[in-house]
């Protein structure tokens, strides 16, 4: 845990200031961006030699750690700039991989991008999105033992990419939809990040820029994520 610690203390404003570029420099460079990810992650797959967990996010999750998860090798699969629909293309090529059997255990924490301000939503935008999500859902309970869900992280006001960058109201209807989806779907773990977050009382700011996590935040998602592993993946934790 303590070289989780340094890591996360390391690479917290890195992070922050790349998926800054991301969300500044518009679809295009998010788009080649996915681009370059999708080849990284799948090459990562490939190379693959023991159980694995995949945790699939957006630039939140690519920033964060790439090492032994419990008793498993942790997949980062965070697609900086990237959203649900992004995720499932991703999840698609995944299930194409030979080595996808390695994969014990996903983590789902996607959808802040899908919450940005400024988009020409329709109005049946969220039960668009909760298909979207049920579906890729579903296909990763198809290929892969135990599934998680997470919740969307709460944004920081008053920072650059915080409530005025995304939209707390929607991000809190599209967080419904995953708790309502996860009810709906057996053997699915609901990890209510946005609750718990919400839940502390934090001394300064979580965030580093709104969306970002600072590294003490990062630290309480891990040992969250860490405590809900089951399996073959969750023995060393215990």
């Amino acid at each position: 845990m303590r070289k989780l610690r340094v890591f996360m203390r390391n690479y917290a404003i890195s992070g922050a200031v790349f998926g800054s570029l991301l969300l500044s420099g518009g679809p295009v460079l998010a788009g080649e961006h996915i681009n370059i990810r999708d080849t990284m992650i799948l090459s990562h797959l490939a190379q693959l030699n023991e159980d694995g967990v995949l945790v699939l996010g957006d630039s939140i999750i690519e920033a964060w750690l790439g090492e032994p998860f419990g008793r498993c090798r942790m997949i980062n699969a965070g697609l900086g700039g990237g959203g649900i629909k992004d995720v499932s293309n991703l999840v698609t090529a995944i299930s194409r991989s030979p080595n996808s059997s390695k994969l014990k255990e996903v983590i789902v924490a996607i959808g802040v991008n899908d919450a940005r301000r400024g988009q020409d939503l329709p109005a049946d935008y969220v039960e668009r999105w909760k298909t979207d999500y049920a579906r890729l859902i579903d296909q990763l309970q198809s290929m892969i033992p135990a599934v998680t869900a997470s919740t969307i992280l709460p944004v920081e006001p008053g920072m650059p990419l915080g409530a005025d960058y995304f939209d707390p109201s929607l991000i809190d209807q599209l967080n419904d939809a995953i708790r309502q989806v996860v009810e709906e779907k057996a053997g699915v773990r609901l990890l209510d990040m946005n609750q718990e977050i919400k839940r502390i009382e934090w001394q300064g700011h979580y965030t580093v820029d709104g969306v970002h996590p600072a590294a003490k935040t990062y630290q309480v998602i891990a040992e969250k994520l860490l405590s809900g592993l089951s399996g073959s993946c969750a023995a060393a934790n215990k």
